[in-house]
C-alpha cells in the first residue's frame, strides 16, 4: 500500500490535505468527487481498503 505522507490531525483541510486526497483519488481512479475533495466516492474507496 502506498503512503501519502503523514499529516497532523489538526482539523485544517489545507493544500497538503487536498494534494494527498487528490493523489489517492488518482491512484485508485476514483471518479465522482471533485479533485482533492473527500466526498462520498473517496470515502467509500478508503473505507473498503481499511475495513
Amino acid at each position: 500500500m502506498r503512503r501519502y505522507g503523514t499529516l497532523a490531525a489538526d482539523g485544517v483541510y489545507d493544500s497538503r490535505v487536498t494534494d494527498a486526497v487528490s493523489s489517492y483519488q488518482k491512484s485508485r481512479n476514483i471518479q465522482g468527487d471533485p479533485d482533492g475533495v473527500y466526498g462520498s466516492y473517496t470515502r467509500r474507496a478508503l473505507e473498503a481498503e481499511t475495513s
